[in-house]
């Protein structure tokens, strides 16, 4: 059974546009760095909680 999905055709980062790859690295940073900022929140409120135990719940 043959496979029925169309296929992107591969083209080179040097083809897209400058604008274009600025958005596209601006985005992937920003995903980068919340992804880093809430790994280190939850991370903090982890050791916190061994820490202290945990406290009362609202």
């Amino acid at each position: 059974m043959g496979n029925n999905c169309p296929t992107a055709e591969w083209r080179s980062w040097e083809y897209v546009l400058r604008n274009v790859k600025k958005a596209v690295m601006d985005e992937l940073l920003l995903m980068k760095l919340m992804e880093n900022a809430l790994k280190g929140g939850c991370n903090r409120w982890r050791y916190e909680v061994l820490r202290n135990g945990p406290g009362p719940s609202k």
